[in-house]
C-alpha cells in the first residue's frame, strides 16, 4: 500500500517489511485550530476599533505593539497546535506496529510493537459530533502489562479496527508458530 506523499520515509523497515496502513487523526481536530484563530483576530479587531479611545490610556505604539506581540504568540500557539496533531500517526506494516505521538513542540514519543503481541483492538465513538462525522478512538492492547496504543480522532474507527485485526491475522497466518490467544481472530 502505497503512503501518503505528505507521510515521511519509513528508514528503518526490515527486510521485506510493508507499509499496510497508516492512521491519521480526523479533520475535526483542525476546527478546535479554527475556533483559535477566530479568537486570534478579534483582539487585533477590537484593538484596531477602539485604538482611539486606548490612546488616551497609553501611547498609540503600545497598543500596536501589544497587538503584533499577541498575533505573534497566538500564532506560534495555532502552528503548536497543529504540529502535534498533524504529526500523530501509527503506522502498521506486515509485521509491526510503529506508534508516532507528538506529545509537545520538541516532545516525540515512537514506540514500537510486533503484531504477534497485539491482544485486542477496540474502537469508540462516543458523543453526537463523533457518531455525526464519524470518528473515535481506537485502542490497542499487547501482551506487554504497560504497553498500548491508543489513538483519539481517528476516522471510521470501527473500520480502522477491523483492517488492523485484519492484519494481525495475516500475520498470524504467515507465522503459524506464534500462538493464538484465546478469543482472537
Amino acid at each position: 500500500m502505497p503512503t501518503p506523499s505528505n507521510f515521511p520515509s519509513l528508514d528503518n523497515l526490515r527486510p521485506g517489511e510493508t507499509v499496510q496502513m497508516v492512521m491519521k487523526r480526523h479533520w475535526i481536530v483542525l476546527v478546535r485550530t479554527f475556533v483559535y484563530l477566530a479568537a486570534l483576530v478579534k483582539v487585533p479587531l477590537f484593538l484596531f476599533v477602539f485604538r482611539d479611545s486606548l490612546a488616551t490610556i497609553m501611547p498609540l505604539s503600545y497598543v500596536t505593539l501589544f497587538a503584533t506581540v499577541f498575533l505573534a504568540m497566538f500564532a506560534l500557539f495555532i502552528y503548536v497546535d497543529w504540529i502535534a496533531n498533524e504529526l500523530d500517526f501509527f503506522v502498521f506494516t506486515n509485521e509491526r506496529i510503529i506508534g508516532i505521538e507528538q506529545i509537545s513542540f520538541l516532545n516525540r514519543a515512537i514506540s514500537e510493537c510486533s503484531m504477534d503481541r497485539v491482544q485486542e483492538v477496540n474502537a469508540f465513538s462516543k458523543g453526537l459530533l463523533a457518531n455525526i462525522f464519524n470518528y473515535g478512538t481506537v485502542d490497542i492492547r499487547t501482551a506487554s502489562e504497560d504497553s498500548r496504543f491508543e489513538m483519539s480522532v481517528i476516522p471510521e474507527p470501527v473500520e480502522k479496527a477491523r483492517m488492523i485485526l485484519n492484519i494481525v491475522q495475516e500475520f498470524k497466518n504467515h507465522h503459524p508458530s506464534v500462538p493464538v490467544k484465546e478469543g482472537q481472530g
